[in-house]
């Protein structure tokens, strides 16, 4: 993508909380046994109860920030939308995730943590000319959530929460 074709937004309703960079990922492509077909970028347990955001994935660039050009240069790889739930408006303890389902849950909580993945062959090719460590940060791009009232508050500084990261590469399959 040419610089000129690369977003750059700049918004004054937007909020800017913090990025999220993950640990180091090691991974030696050059070292695979055979040509890998697809790479994906996995989110482990990626947290939606938070406010509705584009979570923009930058790889080796741990200072990305909003103002970051979305091209390969800047390590961009793609982005992922977060339909978030925000504050909770039930009673106390309504929307708390339970570890276990409980005796009377029909329908499993909403709000549980989910993984998420993006496609990210080509660019990581690219990347991994340079390179066997990676570290993946999202910068997250949020619109503050309307006021409906007694909410409770929201947390718009880490709006980004997720277990862990990791690189899957899949071979070919046979035929």
């Amino acid at each position: 993508m040419s610089k000129k074709n690369s977003k750059k937004i700049k918004n004054k309703n937007t909020i800017k909380p913090r990025s999220y960079t993950s640990e180091k990922i090691h991974l030696n492509i050059r070292g695979l046994e055979s040509e890998f077909y697809r790479a994906d970028l996995i989110f482990h347990g990626l947290d939606h109860a938070a406010p509705s955001y584009e979570g923009r994935v930058f790889v080796n660039n741990p200072k990305a920030n909003l103002d970051t050009r979305t091209d390969l240069e800047h390590g961009y790889v793609g982005s992922y939308f977060v339909f978030g739930h925000g504050s909770c408006l039930g009673d106390a303890g309504h929307c708390d995730v339970h570890a276990e389902i409980q005796k009377f849950d029909v329908i499993p909580n909403p709000l549980r943590p989910y993984n998420l993945s993006i496609i990210i062959t080509d660019k990581l090719r690219e990347l991994a000319r340079t390179t066997d460590d990676f570290t993946v940060t999202v910068v997250p791009l949020v619109v503050p959530p309307p006021k409906l009232g007694a909410e409770e508050e929201v947390d718009l500084e880490n709006i980004v929460k997720v277990d862990k990261v990791t690189i899957e590469t899949y071979d070919k399959e046979e035929k």
